[in-house]
């Protein structure tokens, strides 16, 4: 007799985000009881992360960003962030220590993955940052282009509700990259209370490395290559 062995969440969210529809897969959903019923959860689960973080008018760009803020985009991110949650581990450079802290997401040609330091990206990418926190908090993010310029792509301005467990939740926009090559620097700060965005965006430009978080945040700081866009 043989046994079928079951399909991993990796292939079960491919087949939800749309990249995996071969008939190999679709006949392992019709015989495979337990299968379709992890592709229903799932389904389910991104359903709601959908109702919880509903897609954006585009908002006016800001002086301070270089690059425009545009809406959450679709299952195929939701998709990505839910199976980071599942899959979650420190891969980040923490500079201050604490509960809360700031995670990213690449979504390239429709294809979602949850971004390392050092990530290689290409212009036209999206970037989605997501948190977690033990209480509600306001959650900003800077950054530093290979070109030197430093932008605010959130202000925190917003407070944001607490998270549980494992859970990340979204920010409410994602940044689409511009044509500037090089390495950039991110940091993504989770903060008791509002902080004023521009004067820390003057300091990292400022302090570079050496830049440190205020009193009141915790601090995750990220590097990402960014090379020209393959044919």
């Amino acid at each position: 007799m043989v046994t079928r062995r079951c399909l991993s969440d990796y292939r079960i969210d491919a087949f939800l985000a749309g990249e995996l529809r071969d008939e190999e897969t679709e006949r392992h959903f019709a015989e495979c009881e337990k299968c379709r019923a992890r592709r229903d959860e799932l389904s389910a689960e991104y359903a709601r992360m959908r109702e919880q973080w509903p897609p954006l008018r585009l908002p006016t760009k800001r002086a301070t960003r270089r690059w425009p803020a545009m809406a959450v985009g679709g299952l195929a991110l939701a998709a990505g962030i839910a199976l980071f949650v599942r899959t979650r581990h420190e891969d980040t450079t923490r500079l201050k220590g604490g509960g809360n802290e700031v995670a990213f997401f690449v979504e390239h040609e429709d294809h979602v993955r949850s971004g390392v330091p050092g990530e290689r990206v290409q212009p036209g990418d999206k970037l989605q940052f997501a948190y977690s926190a033990r209480h509600p908090v306001h959650v900003l993010v800077l950054s530093v282009d290979g070109s030197g310029a430093a932008s605010v792509y959130a202000d925190g301005a917003a407070e944001m509700p607490a998270t549980t467990g494992n859970e990340v939740r979204a920010l409410p926009t994602s940044i689409v990259l511009d044509d500037v090559l090089g390495e950039e620097s991110i940091v993504g700060l989770v903060c008791d209370g509002p902080e004023d965005a521009e004067p820390l965006r003057a300091r990292l430009l400022r302090e570079g490395d050496r830049f440190t978080a205020p009193p009141s945040c915790t601090a995750t700081r990220w590097t990402l290559v960014k090379g020209a866009r393959t044919p």
